[in-house]
């Protein structure tokens, strides 16, 4: 695993889904319960680009 890959592998670890959610909700003027009532939660990004953080901001799947 180049040092790269294993930098953003510890970065996700260490950021959590809830973090996240904060941070996006503040960056977005929003809270996270808007966010949620909107069906907006953060899920696992593999993308790789640079500057990632290791999630991303998704609609929610309904359940069947």
């Amino acid at each position: 695993m180049s040092v790269d890959m294993w930098l953003r592998h510890l970065k996700a670890r260490v950021l959590t889904k809830g973090a996240f959610e904060r941070a996006y909700a503040q960056r977005s003027h929003v809270t996270v319960e808007f966010l949620h009532q909107h069906r907006r939660v953060g899920k696992p990004c593999d993308c790789r680009e640079d500057g990632c953080d290791g999630w991303q901001m998704a609609h929610e799947e309904s359940e069947p």
